[in-house]
């Protein structure tokens, strides 16, 4: 005790440097959300604008009809015995 009667018994300097290190990882995950959201802002201003009648179905192929049977006749007349002709040629 000290003369008047009051217990003094603070350490100073020792204690947990956790407080920095939260508040670092707290502003570095503010900093990397800012930047995707200008980021994002910046891709969006670019596309160019949807003009005219757009589809919202998806479009295949307008080759021929996609039945199995056309299929079979086209891949019957496709010649793969020559494909790796050129690999083969060295």
């Amino acid at each position: 005790m000290n003369p008047g009667g009051n217990v003094v018994d603070v350490e100073k300097g020792v204690g947990s440097s956790a407080g920095p290190i939260i508040g670092g990882i707290a502003l570095l995950a503010v900093i990397i959300l800012a930047g995707l959201y200008f980021w994002n802002q910046r891709v969006t201003n670019e596309l160019p604008p949807v003009e005219g009648n757009v589809p919202t179905e998806s479009v295949t192929s307008s080759n021929g009809p996609d039945d199995t049977s056309s299929i079979e006749t086209y891949l019957n007349a496709t010649d793969v015995d020559n494909i790796d002709a050129e690999l083969n040629a060295s």
